[in-house]
């Protein structure tokens, strides 16, 4: 538990001593414990602590004969700025990802929080949206970013995370939003490389692609079949010499790579093809692996905070407690991972059993 809990004595605490009747660390491990088990609503948090009142009562040697209320539990989180819970996420990080000894993929992607759309009849809308870079080597989210969409755009965002994230020689993979000058020269720039998907928002780059994969040989092939969850999937993946582009904006691109992809989902036949462009010389096999690991981010996280932390079901108007308590699910994920845990329903059913024992005995894990 040290791996998580050590880094809440960076929090600073907000609130006046005055009146104050629990440590901040005190609050801060119940709503953790919380989340470790599951629990990502205020009410749940405060049924959570209510249940094991008298463990923590005890644990905390607390004099009170009460909890920390539901209106206490809410006020903490709504307190603490995200510059707090980032004071628990990047230390954690930093103890725990090999930012120099790996060679890794990182996938970036964004995430508009369904709770904080107002009027699903309204295109318009002034939603909290988050992005994440997530180690595919890793399992782990390495960066996280928050931003409203009437106020700046994911493609600022990504910009900004490229440009501040102390990482060098990684390949970041993106969707087509991303395929642009900026984008690309800035991770060059950064002694990254990328791996790119390309569609006909880049329409002369994507003509480019379709005629030289057309006309020049390429440099390997390879083929994978797939039969999984009621779905036969057949991917053929060549690799192309990328100087061939001759697009101004696109000359540092080494490899352009055609995605063959068909089979069917339950009776219904499908075909498609899809174009990437990458920094990098690299087989296609490899370059097949990583285009399936770019996926990670939606099943190993997106997928998690949904289904088992139902963030799209959370009806908290208010954005600042949105992002915060997205922010404390990445933290918490990233734990149980830490853990060992590739399933996080996995992790949470067995801290569910542990977590008494791991409070007391901290240095077991």
């Amino acid at each position: 538990m040290n791996i998580l809990f050590h880094f809440f004595r960076f929090v600073k605490d907000f609130r006046s001593k005055r009146g104050q009747r629990y440590e901040l660390s005190t609050i801060l491990t119940i709503i953790f414990s919380a989340f470790c088990c599951g629990f990502s609503t205020y009410q749940d948090i405060y049924q959570f602590s209510q249940e094991n009142a008298q463990f923590f009562i005890d644990f905390f040697s607390i004099t009170s004969s009460k909890l920390p209320s539901y209106s206490t539990i809410r006020r903490v989180i709504m307190g603490l700025e995200e510059e707090d819970f980032f004071s628990i996420f990047y230390p954690m990080i930093d103890s725990n990802y090999n930012h120099e000894d790996i060679q890794d993929y990182i996938a970036i992607d964004g995430k508009t929080l369904k709770g904080t759309v107002s009027n699903y009849k309204e295109e318009s809308q002034n939603t909290l949206n988050v992005v994440s870079a997530f180690s595919c080597e890793e399992n782990l989210i390495i960066d996280y970013r928050s931003f409203e969409g009437k106020k700046t755009s994911e493609i600022t965002v990504v910009k900004d995370l490229i440009r501040e994230i102390p990482l060098i020689n990684k390949v970041f993979t993106l969707d087509a939003a991303h395929c642009n000058k900026q984008t690309t020269q800035l991770i060059i720039d950064r002694y990254n490389n990328y791996l790119i998907t390309v569609k006909k928002n880049q329409i002369k780059l994507f003509e480019e692609l379709e005629l030289i994969t057309e006309k020049e040989q390429s440099l390997d092939k390879y083929f994978k079949k797939d039969i999984s969850h009621g779905r036969e999937i057949i991917r053929f993946i060549s690799v192309f010499d990328g100087q061939k582009i001759e697009h101004k904006n696109f000359q540092h691109v080494q490899s352009i790579i055609k995605v063959n992809r068909s089979g069917k989902r339950g009776k219904k036949e499908y075909e498609e093809t899809v174009y990437y462009i990458s920094s990098k010389r690299e087989t296609a096999e490899i370059f097949a692996e990583k285009i399936q690991s770019h996926w990670k981010i939606e099943n190993m996280l997106h997928w998690v905070k949904d289904a088992i932390f139902k963030e799209d079901k959370r009806r908290i108007k208010c954005k600042n407690s949105q992002n915060k308590i997205s922010l404390i699910t990445s933290i918490i994920i990233n734990f149980l991972r830490i853990m060992g845990f590739e399933s996080i329903k996995e992790g949470i059913n067995w801290f569910r059993k542990k977590w008494k024992i791991l409070l007391q005995n901290p240095d077991i894990i």
